[in-house]
């Protein structure tokens, strides 16, 4: 698994942690009732593929399969037509130090797999904007840390992707963009290292969540920095949050967003580094 998708992954808990502490006006969800849940699962080869299921989690369908076709982050668009989601599909070398990974749509029966970005680098962690006309993502187009940032693209992969936001040069990365329940701001996470004070671990990581406007305005840092919980545990710091490199797709990690409506909450994001 590349450190791009562990550290996205280690978003998830942080901003359910984050989303706990906020004021209720700020947990706005989506209008309509919720309805069928989509979210992501390793296999028994431990590739992460797309799932469905009811509310309740019943009826479970996969949706993606086998080697070619990992399937991560995917969530529903507003109408409930189509999922979205990030792949290495077009990776001819997963292990070498060049990550390349697209953001794809497809019907929630896992056909009409159409590819949306353009395999210049990494894109992932892909979201929709509540009418349906934009996918946010993260992304380096092949130029990391320089082009590392928050992107945009409309739905149906027309156009040129449109940068949002500038990882700055102290940073380490941003991922997992989310639009507000308005469509005017997006979440989204970063990521720093400080120094520490043991030999054997000189940095450590830290996560925070921020927002800005959909055009790229107004960016304002909404939680206090957190310590990644691996590298808290490894550096010893005692207040760390545990386990939060082990948010996990069996525990519901997605979109669970409905063809009758959405009653997603402000989610969050994380940093590629190469390989």
């Amino acid at each position: 698994m590349s450190s791009t998708r562990l550290r996205a992954l280690a978003i998830l808990v942080l901003a359910l942690i984050a989303a706990a502490s906020l004021p209720p006006a700020t947990l706005a969800t989506f209008p309509g009732a919720n309805g069928p849940l989509v979210f992501m699962r390793p296999d028994a080869d431990g590739i992460f593929q797309a799932w469905v299921a009811d509310a309740d989690m019943t009826h479970q369908h996969q949706i993606t399969f086998g080697p070619d076709w990992d399937a991560w982050f995917p969530s529903w668009s507003p109408d409930g037509q189509r999922i979205v989601f990030s792949s290495h599909h077009e990776d001819p070398d997963r292990d070498d130090e060049v990550e390349i990974s697209d953001v794809y749509t497809m019907r929630p029966d896992g056909s009409d797999v159409r590819k949306i970005t353009d395999s210049v680098g990494y894109s992932g962690g892909a979201s929709w904007s509540p009418d349906g006309r934009w996918l946010v993502y993260a992304a380096d187009r092949g130029r990391y840390p320089a082009g590392a940032g928050i992107y945009a693209t409309a739905s149906d992969g027309s156009g040129s992707p449109r940068r949002i936001t500038t990882m700055p040069s102290t940073s380490t990365g941003q991922e997992l963009p989310r639009f507000s329940p308005d469509g005017k701001r997006l979440v989204f996470d970063e990521g720093r290292e400080i120094a520490t004070t043991d030999p054997d671990q000189p940095t450590i990581e830290q996560l925070a969540l921020f927002t800005v406007r959909f055009d790229g305005s107004n960016l304002r840092r909404i939680t206090a920095w957190e310590i990644n919980g691996q590298d808290a545990r490894r550096s010893g710091e005692r207040h760390a949050r545990p386990r939060l490199r082990r948010a996990h797709a069996h525990a519901g990690i997605g979109g669970g967003v409905p063809p009758r409506g959405t009653g997603r909450r402000w989610a969050r994001t994380r940093r590629r580094c190469g390989g």
